[in-house]
């Protein structure tokens, strides 16, 4: 077996890009889904063409079918710095495409095209996290990277979104062209990972030897439901703040709403930060088994804030729920980073991901008729067990993680 040498101890640069490359990552991903919802809600879309925006999420489940491209051709850096300066020209162009009371076919395209790049960046990006530390580390990793893409997330889905309360969407829109560009140039600096060649193999090799690993079934199983308890509660927990008290709701205004989720996603940070503590301390497993179970019991928390919606329960339920599904991150994202061979990171971690995003959009598109059907109280609980059966594949994940994935043949 060709084993990669060792990787030397990151220094504190090698964090620092870490988290510079993840804001860089996080931010057109919030501008692509975050975004495009409020703007076009300004411009008199109807909600039945914005319901379509969810089709914005396939070009983030299938990127593996192009991730060999980004492995084989080209540089870690070349293909981010490629890619943010593209969404900069795109965003500029946002504003100047039709969109009163209907998204246009050309603003379609250039929004799935900006789906595409950023999913692209994506590939790149976990690609370089993959090469640039070792093993051991994956837990921080985990985390820090968790973090970083939600700082670029809220940069684009919340402080976009808030600044086009006083600005027109156009200036919006050049600022956040302006920022993608500095991300870019910034991004010229990016130093150079260590990096296997890529040997000479066939295209679909990749994806071929990760599904000739033994137990890919069953760990691709634990991927698509760790996370499906959270998936299918999120999509319902902004309709039950605001939905008013007699209709079993917190009864929260915007405003309140607002300020709510700067101290969730400080939750969700800090939860993630002593989540990859805990991971790394403790092992992957340990980690799955303690922060796992926090986090699928978190959402009892809004069950019972859907219950009895006092002030106390809710800001309760807002706190708790997001600082546990930062702890449970930090082992999930630890798998996926664990399973990527030094021959091809950017198509193994791009297809392990597919899993996850295949979990959001299926829980997402399911908890509407969830809650109708059970009543919200009901359906925040059953939120909590969804994610149990991801625990009857721990023993696959378990021998999958001693394995090493180089240990695989290439074909």
């Amino acid at each position: 077996m060709d084993t990669p040498p060792p990787l030397p101890r990151p220094g504190p640069s090698a964090w620092g890009w870490l988290i510079a490359t993840y804001i860089a990552s996080g931010f057109p991903l919030g501008l692509v889904r975050a975004v495009p919802s409020a703007y076009l809600t300004d411009r008199g879309v109807p909600q039945t063409e914005l319901g379509l925006l969810a089709l914005l999420e396939l070009p983030y489940i299938l990127k593996f079918a192009w991730a060999p491209l980004v492995d084989r051709f080209g540089s870690r850096r070349a293909w981010i710095v490629s890619s943010l300066a593209v969404l900069a020209g795109a965003t500029a162009l946002l504003p100047s495409l039709p969109a009163a009371g209907s998204v246009s076919a050309g603003l379609a395209v250039l929004l799935f095209g900006m789906a595409v790049v950023s999913a692209t960046q994506d590939i790149a990006v976990d690609a370089r996290a993959v090469e640039a530390f070792p093993v051991a580390a994956s837990g921080h990793v985990s985390a820090a990277r968790v973090n970083a893409a939600r700082v670029g997330y809220l940069l684009a889905g919340s402080a976009l979104v808030a600044l086009a309360g006083s600005w027109a969407w156009g200036d919006v829109f050049a600022v956040a062209a302006g920022l993608l560009a500095v991300l870019a140039l910034v991004a010229t600096r990016l130093p150079h990972a260590p990096r296997r060649p890529v040997p000479t193999e066939s295209f679909l090799a990749p994806l071929a030897r990760l599904l000739a690993r033994p137990g890919f079934a069953a760990v691709a199983a634990f991927l698509f439901l760790f996370k499906l308890g959270d998936n299918a509660l999120g999509e319902m927990t902004t309709p039950f703040l605001k939905a008013k008290l007699e209709a079993g709701g917190a009864g929260w205004g915007n405003d309140t709403l607002g300020v709510a989720r700067l101290p969730g996603i400080a939750a969700s940070i800090v939860g993630a930060a002593l989540g990859g503590w805990f991971t790394v301390r403790r092992g992957i497993v340990a980690g799955i088994v303690v922060l796992g179970g926090l986090q699928a019991a978190s959402n009892l928390v809004y069950a019972g804030a859907a219950l009895s919606p006092t002030p106390l329960w809710t800001w309760s339920a807002v706190l708790v729920e997001p600082f546990c599904g930062g702890l449970g991150m930090a082992p999930y994202g630890a798998v996926m980073l664990r399973s990527c061979s030094s021959r091809s990171p950017g198509a193994d971690f791009a297809a392990l991901t597919t899993f996850m995003a295949l979990s959001r959009l299926a829980a997402g598109a399911a908890s509407g008729y969830g809650a109708e059907a059970f009543g919200r109280p009901l359906y925040f609980a059953l939120t909590a067990a969804v994610a149990l059966p991801a625990f009857a594949f721990l023993p696959a994940v378990r021998r999958w993680l001693a394995t090493p994935p180089d240990a695989v043949p290439a074909r």
